[in-house]
């Protein structure tokens, strides 16, 4: 068989382009695995970058609450007849007993002086080392049943929610009055004529609502427990 001359040739001129073609192939794929690895330094180099930058920051910023407590501590101990540890170990003593310190007396006798309602029942805050609550003492103007001669019920409560109030303004630190938005108040006996004490504790302490429990005692008995819902 004979072949044609011009046969050959365009065999070979494709041979060769296909030849040009491969050698354009490869050479693609070995730039791009090369840019690939580049970009893959580059990335782990500059994480490490990063990470050295966020690892020194986070020294610095652990190196300033570090000296902020050494500042701390040593201004406490220079302080006559006080160590930081016992002041601290204190602290949380009188707080796991419930016990509030740093009372807001100012706040709480001008709510007392300037509330008409308040002076008229005519409570008085008390704080001793058992921790804080009220005293109300009977008037006839407190009178709810003149033949048993009780007090009346919303006496009973409202004294329950100024007292649960107070407790508040002295455990938060709060120089108004808080606004109650709910309650509930539970008549277990009648409350004679007499000197009631209503003892205050937080239930529950939360970021929207507070929660104070109110026990009433008409000497040592329980005559009423109230529960009083206060917005933060």
């Amino acid at each position: 068989m004979c072949v044609p001359p011009e046969a050959i040739l365009m065999a070979i001129q494709i041979g060769g382009k296909y030849a040009a073609y491969q050698d354009k192939k490869t050479k693609y794929r070995t730039d791009v695995a090369a840019n690939a690895v580049a970009a893959k330094n580059a990335s782990r180099s500059l994480h490490q970058d990063y990470g050295q930058i966020d690892y020194q920051k986070s020294e610095a910023v652990s190196e300033k609450v570090r000296e902020t407590v050494r500042t701390i501590s040593e201004t406490l101990n220079k302080l006559d007849k006080v160590n930081a540890d016992n002041f601290v170990g204190q602290a949380i003593k009188e707080h796991g007993k419930g016990r509030v310190t740093g009372l807001k007396q100012k706040e709480q006798k001008e709510m007392l002086e300037n509330t008409p309602f308040v002076e008229f029942l005519g409570l008085e805050a008390l704080t001793s080392d058992e921790g804080f609550s009220c005293r109300l003492c009977f008037r006839e103007q407190h009178i709810g049943n003149p033949l048993l001669r009780t007090f009346h019920g919303g006496i009973l409560a409202s004294f329950a929610e100024i007292t649960a109030a107070l407790y508040l303004m002295e455990s938060l630190n709060l120089v108004e009055e808080p606004l109650c938005s709910s309650m509930t108040f539970d008549y277990l006996r009648p409350a004679f004529a007499g000197t009631i004490r209503a003892e205050p504790c937080i239930v529950r302490a939360g970021r929207r609502f507070v929660v104070v429990s109110v026990d009433v005692y008409l000497d040592k008995t329980l005559v009423s427990i109230g529960r009083f819902i206060y917005s933060r």
